[in-house]
């Protein structure tokens, strides 16, 4: 079968996958509510049930705190009281108080329903230093294993009363701290978009000082990218109203983002994120949470190692972002960096934890001292809050990615170790034709193997060039073999012979594995785009009509046919399951090793090496892949396999032209074609890019030996 033939036959083989996905997303658009009206009534009466039973305990009458002015005295008076009976209304220092409400009252924004149609979202807010108790994207599930939402943004299960997120831990007003990071706030206005606490600071029995923060959120619009990607996003702003006739200086201090949820099974996966300004462009600096050790559990983050002044912080892992962006105080000026940072600070909570991926890791923010004159002058301190998916759609928006936000940034998976044998324009353009294969076939695991098809098909002027090079080197193996013989001693000249046979015949050592070698970073660019591109998280492999034609139901995890407790093993490996993908692509292997030709003649030692390396070969990548994202094992196992296939063929077409050539030349009488003057026009034969480069290669190295003979003489 000639090239032309295979490459109809993929053709139509590809063109049947397309109409085939077509009809099916055309049935699919008949029917658009098979089973999602059931699936989605059953998801919202089991959280309407759960809400019912959480607002009958929430409307229990709680502890009362006094609104009067307390001293001093009245609050070493509790003292002896327990935190799980009497909530401490207020914390003082040097004769001053802290007025708090009357009933400590949570509040919420938006919604945690399921594919809620207003909001993209739920936020959780308690009155304890005003601060978030929880964040529920209602878009997305926790697992392809239940229907829950993803809930992110609480307090750390280690301290969970000093870890609440963006909780007010204290206020210093002219030097004297007051601590707040236990004391209820009042909850002075609420409604599903909007809601605002407050606090006053008293001393004796006046008003000092007054505190309001506010939560807003926005609903769902129907804009482009950027509408929806503000819908991820809160606004959080603190008001500091000096309630006196004299001036004052007051700073604050508050929580941070905390520690996002696991998402990858192995793997580095949550840190904290920084971003600098470097001359009008982000710098970011990644600190993953098993860089906070025992030996080093805190890390000052409010300038870089080379200086750069904050711009945000924040904390992600590979599918989600919680970035909190401290705004300007004033919008006149200039400078994009907020001045009023004092320190910002990473604390490990957890260090005795044995396991380093489950560390726990806490932000603090500290302001610097600001004026505020008298007679109820106010500053406020604006913060942005994202709390949405690493996606590409939303962070490459012109809102999120413009200076100074650049959110986009966190979408460079290409750090660390990887970075060195791949690149992120790389992975960028693998996630790019993943997406334009996705509208088409509309199943992630079908682009994968589009995308296999596609570079199988660019690579295939090089994997046959390979070819036919293995094939004359294992037809010219008995002079091969000759030279061993004759240099088999002196390793200098039988390396000088071996190359003088190679250039002689226009064979390279190098084409070999010249396919392989190429194919290595789209490999490694592909485990990283899909370990950390949101589109992939929990897509399954050929899901239609609402029902799995296969055991893979997230790409981007491994491929669990069963699935039981981890197991500790050597080497801090585990196995959590049975992975098929894996064991299959072991035995494509060894079928490739098996049927692939022995290029040269060899001795048994030989013969023997290359009989371990088939088997380590075809052990060890199974072994490194099994817990591997079954999209890379999937697009690994089909490349494979396509590739036996695409090597078949060239063999048996590289047969049939020996056997012709065998059979004696053939003259075939073509008369010159002439143009319309009688100047002859016959077409010259065209060489290929890898014919021409391998010929300037022989050029280059005649031509050294040139030179090298009329220096001899």
């Amino acid at each position: 079968m000639n090239n032309k033939r295979m490459f109809a036959a993929m053709a139509v083989a590809v063109a049947a996958m397309i109409g085939w996905t077509l009809l099916v997303a055309y049935i699919e658009k008949q029917n658009p509510q098979w089973e999602i009206n059931r699936t989605r009534a059953r998801e919202q009466q089991e959280f309407l049930a759960r809400q019912a039973t959480t607002q009958v305990a929430s409307t229990q009458p709680g502890p009362i705190v006094t609104t009067a002015p307390i001293t001093t005295s009245d609050v070493l008076g509790i003292t002896g009281a327990s935190t799980s009976s009497v909530e401490s209304p207020a914390a003082a220092v040097s004769g001053r108080s802290v007025a708090s409400a009357a009933r400590a009252q949570t509040s919420d924004l938006g919604s945690p329903l399921p594919n809620d149609k207003r909001f993209a979202m739920g936020v959780s807010l308690s009155p304890y230093g005003a601060s978030i108790q929880a964040v529920t994207l209602n878009d997305y599930r926790k697992s392809v294993q239940t229907n829950d939402r993803y809930v992110f943004q609480t307090p750390s299960e280690v301290d969970p009363e000093n870890t609440r997120p963006l909780a007010t831990r204290s206020i210093t007003v002219d030097g004297v701290v007051h601590s707040l990071i236990n004391v209820p706030w009042i909850l002075e206005h609420s409604d599903d978009a909007s809601v605002t606490y407050r606090i006053d600071l008293t001393e004796g029995a006046s008003p000092i000082l007054r505190v309001r923060k506010t939560f807003t959120i926005s609903p769902r619009r129907d804009g482009g990218d950027a509408e929806k990607g503000r819908q991820f996003e809160i606004t959080i702003t603190t008001d500091l109203e000096n309630l006196t006739a004299l001036p004052m200086k007051v700073a604050t201090e508050f929580n941070g983002p905390s520690t996002l949820p696991r998402e990858l099974d192995a793997g580095q996966d949550r840190n904290v994120v920084v971003a600098y300004d470097n001359s009008g462009t982000v710098s970011l600096t990644h600190h993953f949470v098993e860089y906070f050790t025992k030996e080093k559990p805190t890390m000052d983050l409010t300038r870089s190692d080379k200086s750069l002044p904050l711009l945000w912080v924040g904390s992600s892992s590979v599918y989600f972002n919680a970035l909190l962006r401290p705004d300007r105080i004033t919008k006149s000026e200039e400078n994009q960096v907020p001045e009023y940072l004092q320190k910002v600070e990473g604390r490990l909570l957890n260090p005795d934890i044995g396991t380093p991926a489950d560390r726990q890791v806490a932000v603090t923010v500290q302001t610097t001292e600001i004026e505020l004159a008298g007679d109820r002058r106010k500053v406020t301190l604006p913060l942005r809050f994202y709390v949405g998916p690493r996606q590409r759609q939303l962070l490459n928006e012109s809102y999120f990615a413009a200076f100074p936000l650049c959110y986009d940034a966190t979408l460079n998976t290409s750090s660390g170790i990887c970075s060195i044998c791949t690149f992120q324009w790389l992975i960028n353009i693998l996630v790019w034709m993943l997406n334009i294969f996705h509208v088409v076939v509309r199943d992630w695991g079908v682009a994968i193997i589009c995308l296999v098809c596609v570079v199988r098909l660019l690579l295939h002027p090089i994997t046959k060039r390979s070819q036919i090079n293995m094939a004359k080197m294992a037809k010219l193996s008995p002079e091969i073999q000759r030279l061993k013989d004759k240099h088999g001693d002196n390793k200098d000249e039988l390396n000088k012979a071996m190359m003088g046979f190679y250039r002689e015949h226009g064979m390279s050592q190098v084409m070999g594995c010249l396919p392989m070698f190429l194919q290595m970073p789209i490999w490694i660019a592909l485990y990283s785009s899909l370990q950390s591109t949101f589109e992939l998280r929990q897509a399954p492999f050929l899901y239609f009509f609402n029902t799995h034609f296969t055991w893979i139901k997230d790409l981007a995890k491994p491929d669990h046919l069963l699935a039981w407790q981890p197991i500790a093993l050597p080497f801090g490996m585990h196995i959590d399951g049975f992975n098929l993908l894996p064991l299959l692509m072991g035995i494509v292997f060894f079928l490739q090793q098996k049927f692939t030709p022995k290029p040269v003649a060899m001795t048994p030692e030989q013969a023997q090496q290359q009989k371990m390396m088939m088997v380590l070969s075809t052990l060890l990548f199974p072994l490194f892949l099994y817990n591997g994202p079954s999209g890379l094992n999937l697009y690994i196992l089909t490349s494979t396999t396509i590739g036996m296939i695409e090597s078949k063929i060239i063999r048996d077409h590289i047969k049939e032209r020996d056997l012709r050539e065998s059979a004696g030349p053939v003259i075939i009488d073509v008369p010159a074609r002439r143009d319309g003057k009688g100047k002859d026009v016959t077409p010259v034969e065209k060489r290929g890019f890898i014919a021409r480069l391998m010929e300037r290669v022989k050029d280059a190295q005649r031509k050294a030996e040139d030179l090298k003979k009329n220096r001899g003489k």
